[in-house]
């Protein structure tokens, strides 16, 4: 029964129930990161990770990082490492890649004549798909081959095998039967599934007939052209390929009597294959057996332009993500896109900060680009990393926005009251430059998130490029927090009756937010008004005025000693 009162005809008693004394905030996310960056692998969806091992089995290996040609190295696996080690623990991450100019690898399986049978492909484009391996063995025992979607020509029917096994028979009752079962079929039409067994004699209600010299099915009653027809039956090892596939640490083995079997099972609605989709089947039959695994070929990167990236940041606009960073452009390249992100996202109300790296490790060009932003939710990390190549073992200088992933990486571990200043970062052998104290004070003083190394690798001062208010971090982190959980509260009450009760009940709502925040240290007092005269009702507005006392972090600590 409706828990409110619509009508009160009949004698009787009618409830009306009044649940927004109940309505409370839930939990906020703080530390999800949103990142873009090139990989060797990858489809143009957007992909949800828990941590560094998954990065990697989405979006294959770091690459080679060539120190002369940065842009075409890829850069998202290698800062998902640094922000893992880092702390991030739920991260949105997007290939940036170019359709046009990606370049998927392929592998065609020839049958014994060498003729082409069937084309497959790596999931995504990409050079990562060279790493894919592929392997033809004969069979090593007879196999059930299950379920088979019978091939349909001119009317008549054929399994893909090349053999069916048949048992010995002697027809004296003592071993099989003279006529044996070979397996079953069963057709589905209009909803209906009708399971027949495999016989080589004469088809009948509950027999279908199966000539073992062409493989071809015989019905009683010829299916409608709208049914859905499987066999499953035995095959010799003679007559089954082993079809294994891997690349990195995984791998898949297909036991199949013919191509077209394999298609079926690679395109699987229940269970399709992980790391590769057929392109085209030329032909059946049984595959070619290989001496050793062979590789696919013809996977490619592709070239990728400010267009790409400027896509990849859209896809992540309606993601549940505080912090975004750009992996593999410069501040510079980036810095109108990353603009135009952050304040498209506040009002949409998705608001997040955005951690970049400058153009250089160079104090000058680090100070220019400070010079050319003031934004309240844009932080520039300086300077670059050191790191040890996992390739080459060889240290190489990494430009500063893997800097700026170690950074993200850190703040997402941090609640938002708490400041990254003075805080270690993980993951990193060494920086790319190391300042001097009037160096150092010059890019505090100009807004810059500095690294210096100090008993490890430290943040200086955790500061945004803003000039104004929102310098602080933890400043604008706070009240971003408070939004979300305001709009969350407030919109609760939307509908709801523009009175003196439902607005007791919104303030209540919100007071009780705002007192959870003061235990908590976010802020270090507040005051809370919820009100409407009686035209903001007629219009159905409510007025909500929150005085917030943000709390604030210790950047220095002033002693005075007087000596006597």
């Amino acid at each position: 029964m409706a828990e409110t009162i619509t009508e009160m005809i009949l004698p009787g008693t009618y409830i009306e129930v009044r649940a927004e004394g109940l309505l409370t905030i839930g939990a906020i996310s703080t530390g999800n990161i949103g990142i873009i960056g090139t990989a060797e692998m990858g489809g143009a969806g957007v992909e949800n990770l828990d941590s560094y091992e998954k990065g990697r089995a989405r979006f294959g290996e770091p690459g080679e990082w060539d120190p002369n040609a940065v842009d075409d190295s890829l850069s998202l696996v290698r800062a998902l490492k640094i922000l893992f080690d880092n702390g991030a623990r739920t991260v949105y991450a997007k290939r940036v890649f170019d359709e046009k100019t990606a370049k998927t690898a392929t592998y065609t399986l020839v049958g014994d004549d060498n003729a082409q049978l069937i084309t497959l492909r790596a999931r995504t484009p990409g050079a990562g798909g060279n790493r894919l391996q592929i392997r033809v063995e004969e069979g090593e025992a007879q196999e059930n081959v299950n379920n088979e979607l019978v091939a349909r020509s001119n009317g008549s029917f054929k399994i893909s095998a090349k053999e069916i096994l048949v048992p010995q028979t002697n027809g004296n009752g003592n071993g099989q039967p003279a006529d044996p079962v070979l397996g079953s079929v069963t057709v589905r039409d209009n909803g209906l599934s009708t399971k027949y067994q495999l016989k080589q004699s004469t088809a009948s209600s509950q027999v279908v007939q199966i000539n073992t010299a062409t493989r071809a099915l015989t019905f009683a009653m010829q299916p409608s052209a709208q049914a859905e027809i499987r066999a499953s039956y035995f095959a010799p090892k003679t007559g089954i390929r082993k079809v294994t596939l891997r690349q990195g640490n995984l791998q898949e083995v297909y036991l199949v009597p013919s191509v077209s079997y394999l298609a079926q099972r690679l395109r699987s609605e229940t269970n399709p294959s992980k790391l590769v989709e057929v392109v085209e089947t030329k032909a059946d039959g049984l595959p070619k057996a290989t001496t050793r695994f062979e590789v696919f070929a013809g996977g490619a990167n592709g070239s990728v332009s400010k267009e790409s990236f400027q896509a990849a940041l859209e896809d992540l606009v309606d993601r549940d993500i505080q912090i975004v960073v750009v992996a593999g452009r410069y501040f510079s390249q980036i810095k109108s896109d990353i603009l135009g992100h952050v304040e498209k996202t506040e009002n949409l109300g998705h608001e997040r900060i955005a951690v970049i790296g400058a153009d250089s490790s160079e104090v000058e060009k680090i100070l220019e680009n400070a010079n050319d932003i003031a934004d309240k939710r844009v932080v520039l990390v300086a300077p670059g990393l050191k790191q040890q190549d996992p390739i080459t073992g060889q240290v190489t200088e990494l430009p500063p926005y893997y800097a700026a992933a170690a950074v993200a990486g850190k703040l997402s571990s941090l609640s938002p009251h708490i400041s990254l200043t003075n805080k270690t970062l993980a993951g990193i052998d060494a920086l790319a430059a190391e300042y001097n104290y009037g160096e150092m004070k010059s890019l505090v003083q100009n807004r810059v998130l500095a690294l210096q190394k100090k008993r490890g690798i430290r943040v200086v001062k955790g500061v945004t490029t803003d000039d104004e208010a929102f310098k602080q971090i933890t400043l604008r982190r706070i009240i971003d927090y408070v939004k979300e959980g305001t709009r969350i509260g407030a919109n609760q009450y939307i509908g709801k009756l523009n009175n003196k009760r439902v607005r007791e009940n919104l303030r209540t709502t919100l007071d009780g937010f705002l007192a959870d925040l003061l235990r908590r240290e976010f802020l270090t007092g507040y005051k809370l008004t919820v009100s409407a005269d009686r035209a903001m009702e007629i219009r159905g507005e409510v007025l909500v005025v929150m005085e917030l006392n943000p709390t604030f972090s210790i950047d220095v600590i002033r002693v005075v000693m007087n000596l006597s």
